[in-house]
């Protein structure tokens, strides 16, 4: 049983024409076909590369509708977002600590210039 998408911009397929192997796979005939030898492709149709963050399945060139990669690319997003946070935290508390090493250094140092008796 073949399942069918149906496009969510409209398109669809002329007769005559043939559904690429990548669209025919995807289940959207109208995402990407050969029509007078030419490739026509849906604007929302992309090939992505890459690692699925949800089980970390490796793919390359598969295409799909943008907003099937939605889910997948908001994910990624968010994991990226907390890495960096991560990275960020760490920089802070670092600075604070050698902000703080900085002042003691100078307290012991410095010493406040009285009366000259």
């Amino acid at each position: 049983m073949k399942i069918t998408i149906e496009c969510a911009m409209g398109s669809t397929m002329p007769s005559g024409a043939e559904a690429s192997e990548a669209a025919s796979e995807y289940g959207c005939d109208a995402c990407e076909y050969i029509f007078e030898n030419k490739v026509v492709r849906c604007s929302k149709f992309v090939y992505l590369s890459g690692q699925d963050p949800q089980n970390e399945k490796q793919f390359k060139d598969e295409g799909k509708c943008v907003d099937a990669w939605q889910p997948i690319l908001m994910l990624e997003m968010s994991n990226t977002n907390r890495g960096q946070t991560k990275a960020l935290e760490s920089f802070r508390n670092e600075s604070v600590h050698q902000q703080s090493e900085f002042n003691n250094i100078m307290a012991q140092t410095v010493t406040p210039i009285g009366k000259i008796s």
